[in-house]
């Protein structure tokens, strides 16, 4: 959950300034930096945020690493904050994810006093404790002592290179003209250079400025680069990422549709008749878009459809067979519930398929197939554009085992993915629209309850995931039929329902449902293309099973604006991190 960067080169010190804030969406309790100067490593931190960070006094290096992080152990604090320097001030370390064994770690060091609450200091000494005249063998020795996840970069005064090593959270290394790079993320590297390296657990690469090595288990090894380019931060088209994102849905949704339709995506599948169910799982804003996958899996491949959190799999896992397609679901790829969800589905056997964003991600590593989204970097830490495209490629993807499986024709086919495609022009208006500006207005002060059926249901779940998230309102999502069962009783004149319809079967019901809200005093709007005698955002009208894309469009641009009438930071919310990479 925390972002690392480290540089090797000219003006290393500025690069990695620039890099943290890149990757501040990945954590943002505090921050660091240690560059070195002759023969000592300079550390500068501070408890916030980079612009912080940035304020310091600080000389340029040609070697340096940063941290922004996302505090598990200790409270956010400098004293916490990385990097955290080796009881003899010789090594210098950042680290992200969580050290388990801490007390067989601690039995080592007994005589080092530790100046922080933090695991991650362990491992600086560690590499003091292990050094006899070889950075590498200490790294590597150190490695060999840890459990958890313990992906790191450490840099020393013996010499000029960064030493990167991959545990269960991701590492990214690029080597660009005159300098060597490490990431956690390939956004920092995106700017920075054309292909990048995608470390593998227990990869160990030592960076230099002309040159990159890699080992594993002490034995150098050869590794393949990937193309950067992909994950290049579009410019700005408003005042939050956040918005800028939204904005980008419409192309976000054309540049997935094509990913999945060139020769390496849908068709290269070919396992489809191998399956008797299919078994869906993610995290937060991803689970949601599972959600949703069950619904045009059954509705189109006409599949029995399972749903589970990732956390919760080993509780759930009696669908899990040799003959069941297992979907994994996580914009980053580096998920740690996710993995561990895979892990386990592979082990009973199950076929797995990992739908993601980044290409080279853990996730996409460890699945027997890997489909992309390839819809650009997402920065703002709430999901809106990758949800989006999550949604048309479980859509596509289920079209597509239909097809293959004899459940609709060729024909029918082209007619799904032309409906996939058109959904475009509809998108565009969608985020054009100021309608939910104007109901964000009205109610930005009241509490707020989603209701949704059927294949609205998850975006009634994704409605109030996203106004919590952003504006720290508590807000509940209900199916229509469970409003009488108990949650009535939270209606007064101080709440505000939101109902998300886009199924004509459901009109009825749902015209039911209002009225008895407006009768205890709610307010009330429909997000729906149907005609209401109700108050109504209208949206544009879309294939049945498409049109849930364009109700969470809505329903997005409405936590946004509640977010900023109530002056909050969208692209940042407090206690969240973009990608969970720790249990």
């Amino acid at each position: 959950m925390c972002g690392i960067i480290g540089i090797v080169g000219k003006n290393a010190t500025e690069a990695v300034l620039s890099g943290l804030s890149t990757l501040e969406y990945r954590g943002y309790d505090s921050c660091g930096l240690c560059y070195k100067k002759q023969s000592s490593l300079v550390v500068k931190k501070v408890a916030g945020r980079v612009s912080g960070l940035k304020a310091l006094p600080m000389e340029n290096s040609t070697v340096a690493i940063g941290h922004t992080r996302w505090a598990t152990h200790g409270k956010p604090s400098a004293e916490n904050s990385h990097p955290h320097l080796s009881y003899d001030g010789n090594f210098a370390i950042v680290h992200n994810g969580i050290v388990e064994n801490l007390g067989e770690v601690k039995s080592i060091l007994k005589s080092v006093p530790l100046k922080s609450q933090t695991d991650s200091e362990l491992i600086a000494h560690l590499l003091a404790h292990f050094y006899a005249g070889s950075v590498r063998e200490a790294v590597e020795r150190t490695a060999e002592t840890l459990k958890g996840t313990f992906t790191f970069l450490a840099m020393s005064v013996y010499d000029d290179n960064v030493y990167a090593y991959r545990k269960n959270a991701g590492l990214i290394v690029g080597l660009g003209d005159g300098f060597g790079v490490v990431a956690s993320d390939v956004t920092a590297l995106s700017s920075l250079v054309e292909n990048a390296v995608v470390l593998a657990d227990d990869d160990l690469a030592v960076i230099g400025e002309d040159s990159v090595e890699f080992f594993r288990f002490g034995r150098r090894v050869e590794k393949t680069s990937v193309p950067v380019s992909l994950y290049k931060t579009s410019p700005l088209s408003a005042d939050t990422y956040m918005q800028s994102e939204i904005d980008e849905i419409p192309s976000a949704l054309l540049s997935t549709v094509t990913s999945l339709l060139s020769p390496e995506g849908l068709s290269s599948f070919t396992e489809s008749s191998r399956f008797d169910n299919v078994f869906i799982s993610g995290c937060g804003t991803a689970y949601h878009a599972s959600l949703y996958g069950k619904t045009v899996f059954e509705k189109i491949a006409k599949i029995k459809t399972y749903v589970e959190v990732a956390s919760e799999i080993k509780n759930h896992s009696l669908h899990l067979s040799p003959t069941t397609l297992a979907v994994f679901v996580s914009q980053s790829g580096e998920t740690r519930d996710t993995i561990s969800a895979l892990r386990y589905a592979k082990s009973l056997g199950a076929y797995t398929v990992c739908l993601t964003n980044i290409r080279g991600s853990s996730l996409s590593v460890e699945a027997d197939f890997s489909l992309y989204l390839d819809c650009g970097a997402e920065i703002a830490v709430a999901a809106t554009k990758t949800l989006a495209s999550q949604m048309i490629a479980l859509y596509l993807f289920a079209s597509y085992v239909a097809k293959e499986n004899g459940v609709v024709s060729k024909a029918d086919f082209a007619s799904l993915v032309f409906d996939a495609k058109k959904l475009e022009i509809a998108a565009r208006k969608a985020v054009c629209s100021d309608l939910a500006e104007t109901v964000a207005k009205e109610t930005y002060d009241k509490k707020v309850l989603f209701l949704g059926s059927g294949q609205d249901y998850p975006s009634a779940l994704e409605g109030a995931l996203k106004l919590k998230e952003i504006t720290y309102k508590s807000a509940e999502a209900y199916r229509l039929g469970e409003l009488k069962h108990g949650p009535i009783a939270l209606v007064d004149d101080d709440t505000f329902c939101i109902v998300a319809l886009t199924d004509k079967s459901l009109v009825p019901r749902a015209e039911i449902t209002l009225s008895e809200l407006e009768t205890r005093g709610a307010k009330t709007i429909a997000v729906t293309p149907f005609p209401l005698s109700h108050s109504v955002l209208k949206t544009d009208e879309a294939p049945l099973l498409l049109s849930p894309i364009l109700t969470v469009i809505h329903l997005q641009k409405y936590a946004l604006a509640v977010c900023l009438r109530l002056r909050l930071d969208p692209d940042k919310p407090r206690n969240l991190a973009k990608s969970v990479t720790v249990l």
